[in-house]
């Protein structure tokens, strides 16, 4: 492990191996000071984002004689490595439904895989009695 300067395990955040130089410290039972020596250490780097993609969302109420409609800005963004690195954050973005109940203002959703992404979403958004357009 310590031959390759980066690490990735899939479901997990990529792995560095950084070297840490000679330093003063003190043993925590006595309070003594000693040096520590030179060492390599293992660290978990946060995944960066390769694609972010900002959109207007449009949900109907699923009622034949309701025409009220939601806009959402959604936000989507794309990991590079993680357990689930495809996310979308959904903000409510436009007027308040007349008559058919509102989902929450804000929410977040995270897949492993962008279907499985828009899957989620509709289910979402069909739990709360709309359907996406």
């Amino acid at each position: 492990m310590f031959r390759s300067p980066d690490v990735l395990i899939s479901g997990f955040d990529i792995f560095c191996v950084k070297e840490r130089k000679k330093r003063q410290g003190r043993n925590l039972l006595t309070g003594e000071s000693m040096i520590l020596k030179e060492r390599k250490v293992v660290t978990l780097k946060k995944a960066s984002i390769i694609y972010e993609e900002k959109r207007t969302l449009s949900a109907k109420f699923n009622h034949p004689q309701s025409d009220d409609y939601l806009n959402y800005e959604s936000t989507i963004r794309i990991k590079d490595s993680g357990k689930t690195p495809v996310e979308m954050i959904l903000k409510f973005d436009g007027t308040y439904p007349y008559a058919a109940p509102m989902p929450p203002e804000k929410h977040k959703i995270k897949a492993p895989a962008i279907l499985d992404l828009f899957s989620k979403m509709d289910r979402w958004f069909k739990k709360h009695g709309y359907v996406i357009q």
